[in-house]
């Protein structure tokens, strides 16, 4: 099958010590989300009438801003800036579907999932009163991340072949973009819809 998913992200701060030394500090916990839209392909592999596996490969992004940042190593003073920070990743989900049968060709579906992510890329996006500059955080960031997800909703199959499915997602990231002392320690989420269509062979 395929799927596209819109959803709406944001960030959850984890901690912001502000050590002595540091270079990289939030003025407040606030923060802007946005709206962003995902896709991917699913496989879906059945087990019995009433379980499937399901797994696949998945592309999302993640953006969201800091309205105030404070930072000195740029300007050699410490100043406020605001941040916009965007990542996108390559997702491989690995649950089981627990799924009812009801009348007219629907299916109730449960899927709770682990799933491994692979950072394809990190930036930020510094701005103050005409400076700006884009910084890579790649560097400072980890190959690889897990993630927990939940889905809930429906498949209708109006054909013993084909499906179209409508779902509630939640996505919560496990671990910490950045683990460093001088930098937040952030992990992200995100809830949508997961929009798909599905072939059985």
């Amino acid at each position: 099958g395929v799927h596209a998913n819109p959803y709406y992200n944001n960030r959850r701060l984890l901690s912001n010590s502000l050590n002595p030394g540091q270079v990289f500090n939030l003025v407040n916990d606030a923060t802007e989300g946005s709206w962003r839209v995902g896709w991917g392909v699913d496989l879906y592999i059945s087990i019995s009438d009433n379980f499937e596996l399901v797994t696949g490969v998945a592309y999302s992004s993640y953006e969201f801003a800091y309205p105030s940042v404070q930072r000195d190593d740029f300007l050699d003073t410490l100043l406020s800036f605001r941040l916009e920070e965007t990542s996108h990743f390559l997702t491989v989900p690995i649950g089981v579907s627990f799924r009812t049968e009801l009348d007219d060709g629907w299916w109730l579906e449960f899927i709770p999932s682990f799933e491994l992510s692979w950072l394809l890329d990190y930036e930020g996006y510094f701005e103050r009163q005409g400076f700006q500059r884009t910084e890579d955080f790649m560097p400072l960031a980890q190959d690889f991340y897990s993630w927990v997800a939940i889905q809930a909703g429906g498949t209708y199959r109006p054909f013993d072949t084909w499906g179209y499915s409508l779902r509630f997602e939640g996505r919560y990231m496990l671990n910490s973009l950045i683990q460093r002392s001088d930098y937040p320690r952030e992990t992200l989420y995100s809830i949508g819809a997961h929009l798909g269509i599905q072939y059985r062979f």
